[in-house]
């Protein structure tokens, strides 16, 4: 199964390179069963795909968000410093990670990509030289060309190292387009079951999430939503997507984790699959088309 899964990856990175629409073509098509239409599209996931392949690519802004490192410079130059999680190291090469500078409990991230993250929750019982292994090989892979989001490749690969936050972190995520609030998505137990639930910016429960399971019971709004909505809101004022993601932690503050502008890819499974049609008419690629 690992031999499968990294054939598949390089197989990917291949094909990216050479040609990145026949790529997402080809993903779109293997795993939403579907061709992707890029000439005239109307979904929410063919616009995102549109937009990863013909506008994000060529955004110096975009590549600085989505940068795990720099996104601390993007939230400083907004005067969002506070909200921004502590950044306690950053290397070009896990070797030289000086782990004895380093706090008992911390989460190591490489900035290029998604799902690059240890977790070291004891230091004690830290297989550094696991660590240092697995680092090191997700630096030398360009993640952009894995995904088909050229926008996560060309610029620095780094290792950071930010504040360890807690075992129930929650993850909020608001979905925006151009300052407007689409929706927001709830998720207890971010690295765990990931259960989700979806609400509207006023906290009316929708009936939909992006994947399962769904959160069954209605959960109490956030301390700092309102907070959390200004911010996205200003944030995305400009921007014809933008997911931000915060961390509540145990004590209702709040942390910005990360800004998104191609989620999954753009393979969401919508549930149900209607709000794939309308979310994709909030979605004006015009304004984008025309600069």
């Amino acid at each position: 199964m690992v031999i499968c899964m990294e054939f598949i990856r390089m197989f990917r990175k291949i094909i990216t390179k050479v040609n990145p629409v026949l790529s997402n073509k080809i993903m779109y098509c293997v795993l939403m069963k579907k061709k992707l239409n890029l000439k005239n599209p109307q979904t929410f996931n063919e616009k995102i795909n549109w937009l990863k392949i013909y506008k994000y690519p060529k955004d110096n802004y975009i590549a600085k968000c989505v940068d795990k490192y720099r996104l601390h410079e993007v939230l400083r130059e907004n005067n969002l410093s506070k909200y921004s999680v502590n950044l306690l190291g950053v290397w070009d090469n896990a070797n030289d990670i000086d782990w004895e500078k380093l706090p008992n409990k911390f989460v190591l991230k490489c900035n290029h990509g998604s799902k690059y993250n240890i977790i070291c929750s004891n230091k004690e019982d830290f297989d550094k030289q696991k660590a240092i292994k697995k680092l090191n090989k997700w630096l030398k892979e360009d993640f952009g060309l894995v995904s088909g989001e050229l926008h996560y490749s060309g610029f620095d690969r780094k290792i950071i190292c930010e504040e360890y936050l807690g075992k129930n972190i929650v993850d909020f995520q608001i979905w925006c387009t151009y300052g407007e609030i689409l929706f927001v998505v709830i998720i207890n137990n971010p690295h765990g079951l990931n259960e989700k639930a979806t609400y509207d910016e006023n906290w009316n429960r929708l009936n939909f999430v992006t994947s399962l399971p769904k959160i069954n019971h209605n959960v109490k709004k956030p301390k700092y939503f309102e907070k959390m909505k200004d911010i996205a809101k200003e944030l995305s004022k400009n921007l014809i997507f933008l997911r931000l993601d915060f961390y509540i932690l145990e004590n209702d503050t709040i942390k910005i984790s990360e800004m998104t502008f191609s989620p999954s890819s753009g393979f969401i499974f919508w549930n149900p699959s209607d709000i794939n049609d309308k979310l994709g008419k909030k979605i004006n690629l015009e304004k984008v088309k025309n600069k």
